[in-house]
């Protein structure tokens, strides 16, 4: 009998800003997501996103990235310093003939729906607005949506959002501190008829 397929978990949160506070949640969280054997998905190759697929890569994990580039080499061009694409698995760029390719904004939309379409979840680790649209077509999506509170940004206003908006049927939010407590509400929620 053939093994399920793994779970694929975006990891979506701040690529920028003062993260250092975070980056040991960021590894407890790659290292709890390669315990579950899921594939870490991620759409940026910086910040908290980046810290989690390293840590993932590292304990064993396998990783992918969804860049808002049309190619490996453009991708190469911008990335920080101490940046190793040779963590990920695969890399799913945008199609060099979209007839957009030439406008940044809309090829960062197109990584959105490619990346969060994949995932059977999502975890968010706190974020601002390019986090709000992963997080917002993740729940279009009817996904389960892990939050990490207590890191700032998004993931410290979703309960607020949740309770002015309410969420898509099928879509569920769980919120935890903890990233390894937080992996396994969301193992225990996950149901791969979502995908």
């Amino acid at each position: 009998m053939r093994e399920p397929e793994p779970f694929k978990i975006g990891v979506f949160g701040s690529a920028s800003g003062n993260l250092d506070s975070l980056f040991a949640k960021a590894a407890i969280l790659g290292q709890a997501l390669a315990e579950k054997k899921a594939i870490t998905v991620v759409g940026t190759c910086m910040g908290l996103p980046y810290q989690t697929a390293l840590a993932a890569q590292q304990a064993g994990g396998e990783v992918w990235l969804y860049p808002p580039f049309t190619s490996r080499a453009s991708q190469e061009r911008v990335l920080p310093q101490g940046a190793d694409l040779s963590i990920f698995k695969k890399i799913i760029t945008i199609p060099p003939d979209y007839e957009l390719a030439d406008n940044e904004a809309a090829c960062r939309e197109y990584r959105i729906t490619t990346s969060t379409a994949v995932c059977n979840g999502g975890v968010i680790f706190s974020g601002g607005w390019g986090t709000a649209a992963e997080c917002a077509a993740l729940i279009q999506k009817g996904r389960v949506v892990g939050v990490l509170t207590g890191t700032s940004g998004l993931a410290d206003s979703l309960k607020d959002l949740e309770a002015r908006i309410g969420l898509k049927p099928g879509a569920r939010l769980v919120y935890n501190p903890e990233p390894v407590s937080l992996v396994d509400q969301l193992w225990e929620r996950l149901d791969k008829t979502n995908v």
